[in-house]
């Protein structure tokens, strides 16, 4: 290490020029020629170092900007699925529905804005392959019958019963197989449980082959129950009834549901599902809606149960006793697809995937949207989509405009989130902290094509949370008067808590507030960008980056442009930073004109710094109180002071590793165009960031 002589002399000569700073040092292998420039960045005129290559403006919604390219990038969701159109923000989708929930016998179409008829009244009737009748005012004979009930009886295994208009309050339960039941229309056929009876509607066993179309069922405890067998329901109407309306449960059992309209399901002894599958059924569900269900709109569980949904409407999911109202409910170890649906309005959770244990739950979500989830008033909780023990693929998927958080990942969930887009709600007012955009806790995700936007902070990671996030972007976190409340932060970028790594790769955080991204944990960041952080709005921070209460980052070949207050941050606790082939570009003062630090390292952390640049920052390019740095072949340019220590820091020249309590400088490191090279007596640093321990919102 070098001796305190040693740095009496190197001082006096960082000390030569304090108003004008000529370049300096010899700059062989530092930073500034194409050749000695990383890949994404450009020479700078006359050896200043290296400036990325990016967009030169902001990029518009639905881009975003990526090093090494000056054209922006596509991020988010990729293309709308038919019956969808881009939202306000271009980086998500938004279904094309009516302006108001249909009733009676209509429903909503993807696509479409106006209600439609389940089924045409109109159409021929009886359909000609009919081999038997039901009339509750028709004639009675071999073929003719006035209740289901009395058909059912009667015909033989393959029939097909038409049933004409009329109110048929009747429960039945099926003994034969390959029957089909055709009303005339839901608006004109209703079959109603009977008064003062409790029950389901059709019961079916192990038969095969039941066909359920074009009528309405109403008033059941569950409708229609099949336990093993098969069926298939095709412009259905069921509503009012209690526990469930449609339920496929036991191995082998088989429901395929199509053009059929679910209401109201509400609990009658404990829970309440629309469409339910357990035990190792299957229920396939396809241009479909359900809504107004208590306690979840859908629900499945237990490993072998299967439910797929596709081009469907689930909304309106009420609480059940003050609590829950899901969307859908996916748990111990069954299997959820969703593709092309809109999932909008429910409470406490869109989805709730929850495992406990193995198997793991699985769910996989296409090119679907999931809106406006409400809080739950029991429990507080309002998000999007929910995963806990969980297998997870998120593709193309809009979640946005929940109440309190887009996505939450945690407890043993392997997520994997591809092209989606995770957009916050306006305020509502100022006070408004509005929803967190994506929360690991004790869980692990991968992105790609990721975009976060107006969130009350981008992403938290807590407990022992692993995020690898490529290609992605968080942008314009919430604007607020306060920095972390009810245990969460706000404005934030993303927050790495200490047990927690982030790993970015080739991403964009931009116009975040208070800072882009707090490492307490661990974080990597290569080939990525953090531009245009901002105070919050009581004039807190603005940094791009603050490593502290021990966190330690490893940056390689990323830019920090545009930040205010401070480009990095490292203080506290033995926090950490190793950065190379990086550029900390055009630092601003605070709103009260103070600070201005390209890098700032202090309070016992350490930070080593190789072939990068710190240029135009208004304050101090790099500052070092109560801590050790050591700057290698880096160029230090156009900075209002080039380097500063105090607080038991000192400045020396030479080769070496970073030492306590000392700013290191090879000789090859270049300084530029600085206005000062180096500052002397005691200026006030900016703190670090107050933090309590964060639990999941």
């Amino acid at each position: 290490m070098p001796s305190r002589t040693a740095f009496g002399f190197a001082l006096l000569a960082f000390l030569v020029a304090c108003s004008s700073d000529p370049a300096s040092g010899d700059g062989t292998n530092a930073p500034g020629s194409e050749a000695a420039c990383a890949e994404g960045f450009a020479a700078l005129p006359n050896g200043g170092g290296c400036a990325p290559i990016t967009a030169p403006t902001e990029c518009k919604d639905g881009t975003r900007a990526t090093l090494g390219d000056e054209a922006c990038a596509t991020v988010g969701v990729t293309s709308c699925a038919p019956g969808f159109e881009r939202d306000g923000t271009a980086y998500g989708c938004t279904p094309i529905l009516p302006p108001t929930a249909c009733a009676g016998a209509t429903r909503e179409r993807l696509g479409k804005t106006a209600c439609e008829p389940i089924s045409d009244c109109n159409a021929a009737f009886p359909p000609p392959e009919a081999t038997h009748f039901v009339d509750p005012n028709g004639p009675e004979d071999a073929k003719h019958f006035r209740t289901i009930e009395a058909a059912v009886k009667a015909v033989p295994g393959g029939a097909i019963i038409a049933i004409e208009s009329g109110t048929y309050a009747e429960k039945i339960v099926l003994t034969k197989s390959h029957l089909r039941f055709v009303g005339r229309c839901p608006e004109k056929v209703v079959m109603r449980q009977p008064d003062g009876a409790d029950g389901t509607g059709f019961e079916v066993g192990a038969q095969t082959a039941i066909s359920f179309e074009r009528f309405t069922m109403r008033g059941y405890n569950a409708a229609i129950s099949v336990l093993g067998g098969k069926a298939a329901l095709d412009g259905m109407l069921i509503e009012d009834g209690t526990t469930a309306a449609i339920v496929s449960a036991n191995p082998g059992a088989d429901v395929k549901v199509k053009n059929t309209v679910v209401r109201n399901i509400r609990v009658g002894k404990g829970q309440a599902f629309g469409w339910f599958a357990s035990t190792g059924g299957t229920l396939t569900i396809e241009d479909s809606v359900i809504s107004g269900g208590e306690f979840a709109n859908v629900g499945l569980a237990k490993q072998g149960t299967t439910v797929s949904i596709s081009r469907s409407i689930i909304r309106g999911g009420k609480p059940a006793g003050g609590q829950y109202g899901w969307g859908i409910y996916a748990g111990e170890g069954a299997t959820l697809n969703v593709e092309e649906t809109a999932i909008l309005d429910n409470t406490a959770a869109g989805i709730n995937l929850f495992g406990i244990g193995k198997p793991l739950t699985n769910g996989t979500i296409k090119r679907s949207v999931i809106r406006g989830t409400k809080l739950d008033p029991t429990h507080k909780v309002g998000r999007g989509l929910e995963a806990s023990a969980t297998k997870l693929v998120l593709e193309d998927t809009t979640i946005a405009e929940n109440e309190q958080s887009e996505v939450v990942i945690s407890e043993k969930t392997n997520a994997e989130i591809t092209s989606t887009a995770l957009i916050g709600r306006p305020a509502k007012n100022p006070k408004d902290l509005g929803a967190l955009g994506l929360v690991v806790e004790n869980g692990t995700a991968k992105t790609s094509g990721l975009a976060i936007v107006n969130a009350r902070a981008g992403a938290e990671l807590l407990g022992a949370a692993k995020l690898d996030m490529d290609s992605s972007l968080i942008k314009s976190t919430r604007l607020a008067t306060t920095t972390f409340s009810n245990d969460h932060w706000v404005g934030i970028g993303i927050a790495v808590e200490s047990k927690a790594n982030l790993a970015m790769t080739s991403s964009t955080i931009e116009d975040a507030h208070t800072v882009g991204i707090i490492v307490l944990g661990q974080a990597t960041l290569e080939g990525s960008i953090v531009r245009g952080t901002r105070a919050s709005l009581d004039g807190y921070a603005g940094r791009a980056m603050s490593i502290q209460n021990g966190g330690q980052a490893n940056v390689a070949r990323s830019a920090f442009l545009d930040n205010a207050e401070s480009g990095i941050t490292v203080m506290l606790g033995g926090a950490a930073l190793t950065m190379r082939d990086s550029t900390i570009k055009g630092t601003e003062v605070d709103h009260e004109g103070a600070f201005g630090i390209g890098l700032l390292i202090g309070g016992d952390a350490t930070g080593t710094v190789e072939t990068s640049t710190i240029s135009g920052s208004k304050g101090i390019g790099v500052a070092v109180a109560a801590a050790g740095a050591s700057l290698k072949r880096t160029v230090i340019s156009d900075n209002a002071v080039g380097v500063h220590a105090q607080d038991g820091s000192a400045i020396m020249e030479g080769d070496g590793e970073t030492s306590e309590r000392v700013l290191l400088i090879s000789p090859d490191t270049r300084f530029i165009g600085n206005a000062t090279r180096a500052g002397n007596g005691i200026v006030v640093l900016p703190p670090a960031l107050e933090h309590a321990p964060a639990t999941p919102n």
